[in-house]
């Protein structure tokens, strides 16, 4: 009995031993060109928490093994730090940003948020209304909104209008929708700024759903351009996510073929995400400003996504950060898919994850500060 239970957890061994590298290739090796290698980046915690287990395992039970499991994981450092920070935040982020305003220090407060339709569509409302919304927004008292998935189904009393009435702290605005907008719906990104926007525009996606907008503001005499991004999503709806995680107990010829679609589904997303962050990537190093990339990028810090926006940038979860980075509500895919980067020469000196089930997102909220020194986006 022994003996087959050993067999069993070398051969677990090998397999998530090769899961995790394969995690660790999949940020280098494009959707575009082996998709599936994705699915491992995706599960990397799984993996992460698996070798964790051997490790302990095996320490009792073979040193060369174990040398190599630890090996292996201290490997993928720099992907436990994108998902979990072991040191506390920087202090309470209200009287940070007030003692900074004080000191006439170059301070922005920042949210992005996807607001999942405000809920418009949901069959239980008691997850919160557009009310619930308008609250917790105000209640952050960002300086910049960035807003995804946003609806304004004019038909029941919430208009362009109104939302930018109730958001009138920031005075100044840019919104991008999909198709042509009307009366009656209107769904995409919007960004509020406290600051004059003297420029705006859309990194333009083909033939899809998906947005990201920018507008170039002026903050204390320099100019930042913003980003707000909503990158291809899975479209997984909830019966599709209870068949993922409860596939033992559904198995039939039915859900099988369910499970082809899903898995079609997830092979056109990571390559429209690869092709939508190549595409940013792009048009941020062409800005002559200083940047600021917020947004749902529907994709983990372990994916080709993450790395090909990342590099050259400063992730405020990271720099400031505090515990797990979960950002996604549900199950699947967990962990953080919502970020908030910025250029070198911008500082975070606070960053938190307003944790709230309004949504199945949770926002995010830093405090950034534009360093002195910088040169480049001088207005």
């Amino acid at each position: 009995m022994k003996r087959s239970i050993h067999r069993l957890i070398t051969a677990l061994s090998i397999l998530f031993i090769a899961g995790i590298i394969l995690s660790y290739l999949s940020v280098w090796i494009s959707p575009e060109k082996l998709w599936l290698l994705s699915i491992f980046g995706l599960f990397y915690p799984y993996f992460l928490i698996a070798n964790l287990g051997l490790l302990i395992y095996w320490t009792f039970r073979n040193r060369k093994t174990a040398l190599l499991i630890l090996v292996v994981i201290l490997s993928g450092t720099i992907h436990i730090r994108n998902h979990y920070q072991f040191r506390g935040t920087k202090g309470n982020d209200d009287i940070v940003l007030s003692r900074d305003r004080q000191e006439n220090r170059k301070t922005v407060k920042i949210l992005t948020f996807n607001v999942k339709l405000f809920n418009f569509y949901e069959a239980n409302r008691g997850s919160g209304s557009y009310n619930d919304f308008r609250k917790l927004i105000l209640e952050q008292e960002a300086d910049i909104i960035c807003l995804q998935e946003v609806l304004v189904p004019g038909n029941n009393g919430l208009s362009l209008e109104t939302l930018s009435r109730d958001l009138g702290r920031n005075p100044y605005s840019y919104y991008k929708f999909i198709g042509n907008p009307s009366k009656t719906r209107n769904y995409g990104n919007i960004i509020f700024s406290a600051y004059p926007i003297i420029n705006k525009g859309e990194v333009s996606f083909s033939k899809t759903g998906s947005r990201c907008i920018y507008v170039d503001m002026v903050i204390s005499g320099d100019t930042v351009r913003v980003y707000n991004n909503h990158l291809q999503s899975f479209r997984l709806g909830s019966k599709n996510l209870a068949l993922i995680t409860d596939f033992e107990h559904n198995l039939n010829e039915k859900s099988i073929y369910k499970l082809q679609e899903i898995s079609l589904r997830m092979k056109t997303a990571y390559i429209q995400r690869a092709k939508q962050a190549k595409q940013l990537k792009l048009h941020i190093n062409n800005s002559k400003y200083p940047v600021i990339v917020c947004g749902d990028f529907n994709d983990t810090p372990v994916s080709f996504v993450y790395r090909t926006i990342k590099t050259g940038l400063t992730d405020s979860f990271v720099e400031a950060g505090k515990g797990f980075g979960k950002t996604y509500e549900q199950i699947f895919p967990s962990f953080r898919i919502d970020y908030i980067l910025h250029s070198k020469n911008i500082h975070t000196n606070c960053f938190r994850t307003v944790k709230t089930r309004l949504s199945d997102h949770y926002p995010l909220v830093s405090t950034l500060e534009l360093q002195s020194s910088q040169s480049p986006g001088k207005h």
